[in-house]
Parts: structure tokens; C-alpha cells; sequence
């Protein structure tokens, strides 16, 4: 017993402590023209998330008077937790807009969300919600008044649906009978098909959705599919949203130039996405963004690096190509 005790004494720390996979700290964009965008995670003492905030982050002043912050906050999740219970009872999302004759941010939307549970899965949100246009363009009293939504999920074999009720218990001012569903299609791999948001009124009809179409991946660890909220929140995702002028640009049609590109990474998935494309509806857009990933990893086979290329063509016309451009990001971890 004694040898058995000095065997197990010796053995290096290293192979413990690679067992522990480290929590994603931020994804930060590559920086173009001064700028990027960042992602950031906040945890408390029993490793649930805290805190995600999103950033738009700049290196320098573009002018001594230029009024804008280095660092600009355009949004705040947070996340409320009982005693030491995994999932989280509620969660407050705050979006910013910075006021450049203020010099401050004001709050222009709050959504305070009640999480609802049955036999510890995610089913039902209760949502109240808030705007405030008082620092904004489109200005009445409407805007300020509380209203809520009832969220109800889906789970079936091959796909999770979350459906909105946008005329919960009260109505907005030029509101009528509406909501919105997102379906995401999924494999036996627990990874995201295809994903399409669309308004529905109450025959449920479509209206030209923009759908996400996702074919590879890879065989390392997504580093969000492990946090505390991966099953919470099977429908949501990371994402970082750019205009064309934001990209790293081979060649570039002038037209093109307002068009932007979304990049995602999923809850839901284990893996990592390495190739999707994005259609939207026809009276929105002709074109279809083809985007391929690749990743370099660290010791745990998580993403540390991501080289996107994007690659614009006409929906239809055999899709001919008319645009080409890059975006990298950076993934970090805690220590």
C-alpha cells in the first residue's frame, strides 16, 4: 500500500491538470482600419457564466476630436443564479448606443427574461421588454412603456424550434397579431444544419428569411459547447456582424460594398463549424456568402486561431462569384 501511495504521489501534476479544459475568455476580430470587435466572458467563483459583453474597440483616436471611446460597450448579458445550481433563473440583456454630444451611452433596449424549467430542460421564457428612443432618431411614448413576450420551445428529433409570441399579455403601440420562430435543423452529430429566423403572422407564413446552410466541421471541441448555458440556449450563438468595407478585401465590387457578413459560433454544437453558406430572401438580396473556416488549436483541441474566407456570388447565374474577402479572430482562454 505504501508503494501504491508513493507511485500515485510522484506522478506529475500535468496529467491532472490537463483534464481540466479552460473556459473561453473572448474571441476578438482581427483589427482593420484601427478597429475590431471583441467578445468577452465574465464567470463567478463556481465557473457559470456571468457576464458576456460585446464590444466595438478601436486602437486610437481617429482625430484629438474624435468624441467616440476606445473602447465602446454595445451590449451586456447578465446572468442570475440560485444557491449553486447550474442553469440560470434569469437574464438581463442590455444594449447600448453611445451619444457622441453626451459623450455617454444610454441604454435603448432592456429584455429581462424568466427562465422556466421542466425536469431541468429549458421551455419557456417569460420576457418582459423595454426601449427607450429618448437619444434617438425615431422618438414616442410608446417606446418606454414595458412590454412582454412569451417564448416556448420545441425539441424535436432533427430540429429545435423557439417561438415568440410578440403580443403576449399586452400590445404595443402599431403592433399587430405577430411573432417569429427559429428553427435549427440538426444532425446526429449535435451539430447545426441549417438555422432560418422568420416573422410569422398567424398563418405562418414566411417572408423571405435569411438562412444560414452549415456542411462541415470539425472534429475538435466547440469551447462553447461545455459552458454552464450550452443547453440553455441551444438556439443562440456568438456572433460578430461586419460591413463589407470591415473586410480584408482580395477584390471587391463597388456595389457590394454596404453588404455585410455574419460569422457564428453555436452553443448547441460540439464541434466547430468549417464551411456554411447564407442565402436571403430574394426580394432582399440576390447574392449567397459562401464562407469556409479553419482553425489552429491549442493543447486541449480548442480553436486558439480562426482564418475565415468569404466568398460572394449571385444566388442564381450558375453563382458567379463577385466578391472575395477575409476576416481572422483570435479565441482566448482563462489560465
Amino acid at each position: 500500500m505504501k508503494t501504491l501511495f508513493s507511485f500515485l504521489a510522484s506522478l506529475p501534476l500535468v496529467v491532472f491538470a490537463q483534464k481540466k479544459i479552460p473556459f473561453i475568455e473572448s474571441i476578438t476580430s482581427d483589427t482593420l482600419k484601427g478597429k475590431y470587435q471583441q467578445i468577452i466572458f465574465n464567470y463567478d467563483q463556481n465557473n457559470r457564466v456571468k457576464n458576456i459583453i460585446k464590444t466595438k474597440c478601436k486602437t486610437e483616436k481617429s482625430s484629438p476630436n474624435d468624441p467616440f471611446p476606445l473602447i465602446d460597450t454595445i451590449e451586456i448579458q447578465q446572468f442570475n443564479y440560485t444557491k449553486k445550481n447550474k442553469n440560470p433563473v434569469s437574464r438581463k440583456i442590455t444594449q447600448f448606443e453611445y451619444d457622441p454630444v453626451d459623450q455617454v451611452s444610454y441604454w435603448t433596449y432592456i429584455q429581462q427574461q424568466v427562465l422556466i424549467y421542466k425536469e431541468g430542460k429549458h421551455i419557456q421564457d417569460s420576457i418582459a421588454n423595454k426601449q427607450n428612443r429618448l437619444h434617438l432618431e425615431e422618438d414616442h411614448p410608446a417606446n418606454d412603456k414595458v412590454y412582454y413576450w412569451k417564448g416556448t420551445f420545441k425539441y424535436l428529433n432533427s430540429s429545435i424550434n423557439y417561438i415568440l409570441d410578440f403580443n403576449y399579455l399586452t400590445k404595443r403601440w402599431g403592433d399587430y397579431d405577430r411573432g417569429e420562430t427559429t428553427e435549427l435543423l440538426i444532425n446526429s452529430q449535435q451539430n447545426i444544419e441549417k438555422d432560418a429566423t422568420e416573422p410569422f403572422f398567424k398563418s405562418h407564413s414566411s417572408s423571405n428569411p435569411p438562412y444560414f446552410t452549415y456542411t462541415k466541421f470539425d472534429k475538435a471541441i466547440n469551447p462553447f459547447s461545455y459552458l454552464n448555458i450550452s443547453d440553455v440556449f441551444p438556439h443562440e450563438k456568438n456572433s460578430f456582424s461586419f460591413d463589407g468595407d470591415q473586410m480584408i478585401d482580395d477584390e471587391f465590387d463597388e456595389y457590394l460594398r454596404t453588404m455585410g457578413t455574419d460569422f457564428n459560433w453555436y452553443y448547441f454544437n460540439k464541434n466547430n463549424i468549417t464551411s456554411y453558406t447564407i442565402t436571403r430572401g430574394e426580394t432582399d438580396s440576390p447574392f449567397k456568402d459562401s464562407i469556409n473556416l479553419s482553425y489552429s488549436y491549442n493543447q486541449f483541441n480548442l480553436p486558439v486561431q480562426c482564418f475565415a474566407e468569404v466568398s460572394v456570388g449571385y444566388n442564381k447565374d450558375g453563382g458567379r462569384p463577385v466578391s472575395f474577402n477575409k476576416k481572422r479572430f483570435t479565441f482566448r482562454y482563462r489560465n
